[in-house]
């Protein structure tokens, strides 16, 4: 249930406020204004995500993978361009754990 609510949110701040021009209904600018006040809000949750899918013994991986979806389209820019090593290695961990094929490139 948690991870659904995550989904929901993070979706919503996708579709109305990352991917749209600008905030315009009230919910909208209000959240807008809540993450610029946390601005690692949603990373951080993510980076929860993460560990809870790579280190815990979670039953039910596939309730995470939405959110996490949701998550890393915000995160977008932050995932790529970021030097935090500990989170590019639990996103490369989970990559190769779920059987995909991932190359990092490293801007130097």
């Amino acid at each position: 249930m948690c991870a659904s609510a995550v989904h929901n949110l993070a979706t919503y701040y996708f579709k109305h406020i990352t991917v749209g021009e600008s905030p315009t209904t009230p919910a909208a600018l209000n959240l807008a204004r809540h993450v610029a006040g946390c601005p690692g809000v949603f990373l951080e949750i993510l980076k929860t995500l993460f560990e809870i899918v790579l280190f815990e013994d979670c039953g039910n991986q596939w309730s995470l993978s939405r959110p996490m979806l949701s998550l890393i389209l915000i995160s977008e820019e932050v995932i790529v361009e970021t030097a935090n090593f500990e989170f590019r290695s639990c996103f490369v961990v989970f990559l190769f754990r779920s059987s995909f094929v991932w190359q990092v490139q490293t801007k130097q």
